[in-house]
C-alpha cells in the first residue's frame, strides 16, 4: 500500500499510540475488597500501587495462570502486548481508574491500559519499535495519539529520535504531529513541539500538533456565535506563548494540523436541519475555506460505508 501511494506521489502517515494498550488484562480483586475491578475490567478502583492482574488470552478471557506476562510460555500472538521486549508487568501502570477530579494521566485510560512511559527501558523499546516501522514500511510520518499523557519527556525524545533515524536512512522530511486534546492545549502544545530556545536541552520534539485551539475558536465563528476576533485573538495568544519555540521545519504554527471535527469530539461540524437539509451548508463551506487558508496543514477525514476512517493530508 505504501509503495502504491508513493508511486502516486502521496505521503503515508501512520496513526500510532505510545501511551496505552488495548484492554489486555483484567484486575484480580483482593479478598474482601468491595471496590475492585471485575473480570471484564469495567469497575476499577484507584490505587497508588500496582495491582494484581490476569492477562487476557487470544479470546479476550482473563487467565488465572497469566499473572506475570514474562512467565507466560509460548504467548499467543493475538493476545498480550507486542513486541516481546515490552512484555513486562512493570511496564504497565496497573493502577485502576484515575481518582475523580484527580490527575487523569494516572491509572487506566478508560478500558485501555496505560503504559509506564517514564520508564527509560520502555522508552528505548518504544523508540526502537517505531524506528523499525519506518525502516520496514517506508512511512513518511507519525500522528501520535494522546501526546500529553506521555511521561518522562518522551514526547520530545520520541520526536527527536524519529527525525534523526529517518535522516540517517535518507528520509529528509519525516513529519510527526501529536494529539494534545486539552482545555489548556496551547500551553501544553508548547511543551512538546519543536525546541524552546530558553531550554538548555538540545532535543527538538515533535514537529507539530493537531490544532485544537483553532478548532475551539473557529467553530463558534463559522456558526455565527463569535466574532472573527476570536480567531485572530487565538493566533495572537499562540504567538505570545510560542514566541521562543521553533520546530525542525521552521515556524511551528505553519505545520499545525487543522480540522473542523474528528472522532474525539462529540459533535459534527455540519448540522442537517430536518425539512431543510441544506440550510447550514454555507457554514461548512466557510469552515472548510478558512481551514484551507489558515496557517497549517488541513486534515480531512472521509468515512466509507463500513464506517472506518481514512485520512488524507
Amino acid at each position: 500500500m505504501v509503495d502504491a501511494a508513493h508511486a502516486q506521489g502521496l505521503y503515508v502517515i501512520f496513526d500510532i499510540v505510545l501511551n496505552h494498550t488495548g484492554d489486555v488484562f483484567a484486575y484480580l480483586c483482593d479478598p474482601g475488597d468491595r471496590q475492585c475491578q471485575d473480570s471484564r475490567g469495567s469497575e476499577a478502583a484507584h490505587h497508588d500501587r500496582p495491582q494484581s492482574v490476569r492477562w487476557r488470552d487470544q479470546n479476550g478471557a482473563p487467565r488465572p495462570e497469566f499473572a506475570v506476562i514474562e512467565n507466560i510460555p509460548n504467548p499467543p500472538r493475538d493476545a498480550l502486548v507486542w513486541p516481546r521486549e515490552i512484555q513486562q508487568n512493570k511496564f504497565l501502570r496497573r493502577e485502576g481508574d484515575p481518582q475523580a477530579g484527580g490527575d487523569d494521566t494516572v491509572g487506566d485510560f478508560s478500558s485501555l491500559k496505560q503504559l509506564l512511559t517514564a520508564d527509560t527501558d520502555l522508552q528505548r523499546f518504544l523508540i526502537r519499535a517505531y524506528q523499525y516501522v519506518i525502516a520496514r514500511y517506508d512511512v513518511d510520518g507519525f500522528r501520535i495519539d494522546t501526546l500529553r499523557y506521555l511521561k518522562g519527556d518522551l514526547p520530545r525524545l520520541f520526536g527527536n529520535s524519529m527525525r534523526e533515524f529517518a535522516l540517517s536512512i535518507g528520509k529528509k522530511n519525516f513529519f510527526t504531529f501529536g494529539e494534545v486534546f486539552d482545555p489548556q492545549a496551547e500551553e501544553d502544545i508548547a511543551k512538546f513541539i519543536g525546541h524552546n530556545t530558553n531550554d538548555g536541552s538540545e532535543l527538538v520534539g515533535v514537529d507539530a500538533a493537531l490544532d485544537y485551539p483553532l478548532f475551539d475558536a473557529l467553530k463558534p465563528v463559522v456558526k455565527g456565535f463569535g466574532a472573527p476576533a476570536v480567531v485572530s485573538d487565538m493566533y495572537q495568544r499562540r504567538k505570545a506563548i510560542e514566541r521562543n519555540v521553533l520546530s525542525s521545519h521552521g515556524d511551528a504554527t505553519r505545520y499545525f494540523v487543522t480540522f473542523l471535527d474528528n472522532h474525539d469530539v462529540k459533535e459534527r461540524m455540519r448540522f442537517v436541519q430536518p425539512g431543510d437539509a441544506h440550510r447550514f451548508d454555507k457554514q461548512v463551506t466557510l469552515g472548510l475555506g478558512l481551514s484551507l487558508l489558515a496557517s497549517g496543514n488541513p486534515l480531512f477525514v472521509l468515512r466509507h460505508r463500513a464506517g472506518l476512517a481514512r485520512s488524507r493530508q
